[in-house]
């Protein structure tokens, strides 16, 4: 009982308000009716504006949830977009290494394989993303 007189003395002293004394005997506060009001006013308004920092933080954490499930939703976006994208550079790979033993071992004019040659290091090329 005693600790909590002390708190609402310390919100008296906030906002100065007098005439509020603990009383030993009774195990309770004295004082005016007004001046009792007045403290249970002070703490609700300090409860209030502690209150309203307490909803703005919950709001920030609730946005910044929401930012990073957005962002993680585009990142899983973006790494199945890549996954696809790899396949078809593997596939393209693969169409190149078919090329490339034609050309060695087929039976091509030689116009023919410096022709497919051709293409195939022009498309080599794209694939990784070089200029030609």
């Amino acid at each position: 009982m005693r600790s909590e007189f002390e708190k609402l003395e310390e919100i008296a002293n906030l906002f100065k308000i007098g005439n509020f004394q603990f009383n030993e005997d009774e195990g309770n506060y004295t004082g005016t009716k007004g001046t009792a009001l007045s403290y249970l006013r002070g703490a609700w308004v300090i409860y209030q504006h502690q209150q309203s920092k307490v909803d703005d933080l919950t709001k920030q954490l609730t946005d910044q949830g929401q930012r990073f499930n957005e962002q993680s939703q585009r990142v899983k976006d973006l790494e199945h977009r890549n996954g696809e994208l790899q396949k078809r550079v593997d596939a393209s790979s693969k169409v190149l290494e078919s090329i490339r033993k034609e050309i060695k071992h087929g039976h091509l004019s030689d116009d023919e394989s410096q022709t497919l040659s051709s293409y195939a290091n022009d498309l080599e090329q794209a694939l990784k993303g070089e200029k030609q």
